[in-house]
């Protein structure tokens, strides 16, 4: 593989010269500007509601617990390992290192900070191709799988924390409303996956039907349901290796959730175990429909509210809000040095990493699907 070598300098160099270049790759400057808006009109009604001196009396207090904020970190790229692992069984390939695929994860939430419409998964199916050629269609099966297992893990998770805790989903309807939406968004991940795998040719039949007057467009998603109905397939040919995947999906989450603790422990908060996890387990979820760039607003918001919600020592204003805000702003931090340094490693500069996405986000690669986009 031919490795570039660049310094993380450079990948902030081509940031900053592709400052509009990432609005015109999402080929819609409206949406782009809505969730950039969104974004932030949410994090300035939450600084006016906290005030900035909390949160920066809470990130100084973090910092003066070195042993917390080592737990934090390892909690957080804990997860990324789990998470890798799952990745390199999904796909399959052999011949793939597992640190290709830690870089990859890592350079795709990268983007997915930093743009809307979480880009980053286009550049995952992106460098997956470019660089050891796997096909677009499987790559972009992984994708979908890679998700719904997370949903599977977070559905549990949540619904089985609010059992332990014991709360009645008819007196918290926001809890129950959580359920159902993710519950909803597994079952149509769930369906799609199965009509690729036992119905490909009735589904290229009706893509040939609906596109027949984009014949470019129609060849490529033929394609892509060909070679992701070959991938979900071979996938789902072993019951053993989907319930190791999904076995493997929960400690992701737990991991991802055990930051919040970290933090509020390093702040001082002896905030129940479950109670805080469960809080953290609702901002993920309200994650899985992006609407802003890195969860920015949403994230902070709901993990708050839940939180305000199970702990009656977590006042929304005072304690919930201000905590999540900071969990999330170290969360971010990590994410961008860690992403930065995956992109050099992988050897994609920002820009070129951006483009490849842009091609597989909006389906705009060449007929040839096993061609590298760059």
């Amino acid at each position: 593989m031919d490795y570039l070598q660049i310094s993380f300098g450079s990948s902030l160099k081509d940031l900053y010269n592709l400052r509009f270049t990432w609005v015109k790759s999402l080929g819609s400057h409206r949406r782009v500007a809505a969730s950039v808006l969104i974004a932030v009109f949410l994090v300035s009604l939450m600084i006016l509601i906290v005030g900035v001196d909390r949160i920066i009396g809470m990130l100084f207090l973090v910092t003066t617990n070195p042993i917390y904020l080592v737990l934090f970190l390892m909690a957080f790229l804990g997860a990324f390992l789990f998470r890798a692992k799952r990745l390199q069984i999904i796909v399959g390939e052999k011949g793939i290192p597992f640190k290709f695929y830690l870089n990859i994860l890592f350079a795709s939430w990268f983007l997915n900070v930093l743009v809307p419409a979480r880009i980053g998964e286009g550049a995952q199916i992106a460098l997956l191709n470019a660089e050891y050629k796997v096909p677009v269609g499987k790559a972009m099966a992984s994708v979908v799988t890679d998700k719904l297992f997370d949903l599977l893990a977070l559905l549990l998770l949540f619904s089985s924390f609010l059992a332990v805790i014991g709360i009645d989903l008819q007196q918290e309807p926001t809890l129950g409303g959580f359920i159902i939406i993710a519950s909803i968004i597994v079952l149509v991940l769930f369906i799609g996956l199965l009509l690729i795998a036992i119905i490909p040719n009735r589904l290229i039949y009706l893509v040939n039907r609906l596109f027949s007057r984009w014949n470019r467009l129609s060849t490529i998603l033929c394609r892509l349901i060909d070679s992701a109905s070959s991938a979900v397939k071979d996938l789902g040919s072993s019951k053993s290796q989907l319930a190791f995947l999904f076995v493997l999906s929960l400690p992701i989450w737990l991991c991802e959730a055990a930051t919040l603790l970290m933090i509020a422990g390093a702040i001082g908060y002896g905030f129940p175990i479950i109670e805080t996890m469960t809080a953290a387990i609702a901002a993920f979820l309200s994650m899985t429909i992006p609407v802003t760039p890195g969860g920015f607003g949403t994230y902070e918001l709901v993990m708050g509210f839940i939180l305000s919600i199970l702990v009656v020592d977590a006042p929304f204003e005072t304690v919930a809000l201000p905590l999540a805000i900071t969990e999330h702003l170290l969360r971010q931090v990590v994410t961008l040095v860690v992403g930065a340094i995956s992109t050099s490693v992988i050897g994609t500069q920002f820009g070129r990493l951006l483009e490849m996405a842009r091609k597989y986000r909006r389906i705009e690669t060449q007929p040839n699907s096993q061609e590298s986009p760059g």
